[in-house]
């Protein structure tokens, strides 16, 4: 996710152009909105997985151990950072 992100923000940037990025099977914590009643759809099991998900942390995680595009460190520092923004 983040190097897609980057390379479509570099893309942006350069060309002056718009980008998309389409995620695909990328499970959502909740549903569509404040009103979407998960349970009436899925097995409660499936919204329990999907509550156990932290899809920031997984992100971090791979792209720290699989990538190497970071440390934790410095993943933690520019967690701060956006947070201050």
């Amino acid at each position: 996710v983040y190097d897609k992100t980057f390379q479509a923000v570099d893309y942006s940037r350069k060309s002056s152009a718009p980008s998309l990025i389409l995620y695909q099977e990328i499970t959502r914590r909740f549903g569509h909105a404040a009103t979407d009643r998960q349970h009436a759809y899925l097995d409660p099991s499936v919204v329990d997985q999907m509550a156990e998900t932290d899809v920031i942390e997984s992100g971090i995680m791979q792209a720290v151990e699989h990538y190497g595009a970071l440390t934790y460190g410095e993943a933690m520092d520019r967690f701060e950072e956006i947070g201050v923004l």
